[in-house]
């Protein structure tokens, strides 16, 4: 827990409204709009753009964190990477076993066929992996040639060893292998899409947030007036948008895929992250702009915390004595909620609107803490 300064609002706002995102769209209550679902395999939706977006969120604000140590890597940042990546991991694992008793069969829940793998559980190993590389690069050529180096080493691997078909991507296999088939997202089909493998050019994500940060960072702190503003502005909005034309091209030999993490699909989400971060560092760090900047604040500041808070909330309301009973059916307050929205307007919109309600609810709990410029890291 710390109390924080100099924090830059554009930033706090992208992660804050990414995070929300995320909640949503991992609580959606019955038919959901298209692009409130994740495409089963190749293609991407708005919603497939929520991870990475986050994980490119990470790597920009480990370049903003690690500026009061020059960005050098040495013993103690390296251990303060791997103490922060070791936590989120854990902290993952705890929240897929909470509320650790079976209330329905009794006992303890099994960690035979515990999930191993999971949002959190990557966000941290590619924190760690990608921190390393960052600091230990240093280099804007040094960071982009790796960069390429992973996702051109990864899709070699993919063609090489296998396909990028559900049936016949190696990451399946080696996953398997690694952590068994029933520790897998879904066993029946060996798969994870937050597998081992596919978490390596999810390092590439975090590598090209943090050279985005880098160039954002520097061209802050050199003070170059509006000239330096348009620099940086131009900039990313040249590089968000070759990213994205490049994916675009390489789309139909190197398909763009969330679940297998495709790289032409960290090209894809990575560019649309550079332009949406852009148009709001313009709003907020130089126009001064304030329309909603304290929403997305509040989650930006406390963001892991309330991912986490949310999972917590609903994993109690479902607990079976939260459960209520009207006629045949069986509901928690949520499922109850949805249900009710349903009957007086279309389902899609019923669905979003009680995700909605959800992320209200959060906001709610952390808005004191952001009041108290309270900012609990995880």
């Amino acid at each position: 827990m710390a109390k924080t300064t100099d924090r830059v609002l554009s930033l706090d706002i992208f992660r804050g409204l990414t995070m929300a995102m995320m909640i949503m769209v991992n609580n959606q209550s019955g038919q959901a709009f298209e692009a409130m679902r994740h495409k089963p395999w190749d293609g991407c939706t708005p919603t497939d753009l929520v991870f990475p977006s986050f994980l490119f969120i990470v790597g920009v604000s480990m370049w903003f964190s690690y500026r009061k140590t020059d960005h050098v890597l040495t013993g103690d940042t390296t251990l303060r990477l791997l103490k922060r990546g070791a936590l989120i991991f854990l902290v993952g694992i705890l929240l897929q076993m909470f509320p650790f008793w079976d209330f329905n069969n009794g006992g303890w829940r099994s960690i035979d066929t515990m999930r191993i793998m999971g949002v959190l559980q990557r966000i941290g190993l590619a924190f760690f992996v990608g921190g390393v590389m960052a600091l230990w690069l240093k280099t804007y050529r040094r960071i982009l040639t790796a960069i390429g180096v992973i996702l051109v080493g990864y899709w070699l691997g993919v063609e090489l060893l296998g396909d990028s078909t559900r049936e016949g991507f190696i990451g399946c296999r080696i996953d398997r292998f690694l952590l068994g088939e029933k520790h897998l997202y879904r066993p029946a089909q060996s798969f994870d899409p937050e597998g081992l493998f596919s978490t390596i050019p999810a390092v590439a994500t975090v590598l090209l947030g943090y050279v985005t940060g880098k160039f954002v960072g520097e061209n802050r702190a050199s003070g170059g007036g509006a000239d330096s503003r348009m620099k940086v502005l131009g900039t990313l909005g040249i590089a968000g948008g070759l990213s994205i034309l490049t994916a675009l091209a390489l789309n139909t030999v190197v398909p763009i895929n969330k679940p297998i993490w495709s790289s032409s699909y960290v090209l894809y989400a990575g560019g649309i992250a550079m332009l949406l971060w852009m148009v709001l560092l313009w709003f907020y760090d130089y126009r001064g702009g304030r329309f909603g900047a304290t929403f997305g604040a509040v989650f930006g500041t406390n963001t892991l915390f309330s991912y986490v808070l949310a999972g917590v909330l609903m994993r109690i309301i479902g607990l079976p004595f939260f459960r209520f009973q009207i006629g045949e059916d069986r509901f928690t307050i949520y499922s109850w909620w949805a249900r009710q929205l349903g009957e007086i307007m279309p389902p899609q919109l019923a669905a979003l609107l009680a995700s909605m309600t959800l992320v209200a609810v959060i906001w709610g709990i952390v808005y004191p803490l952001y009041r108290k410029r309270i900012f609990i890291r995880l």
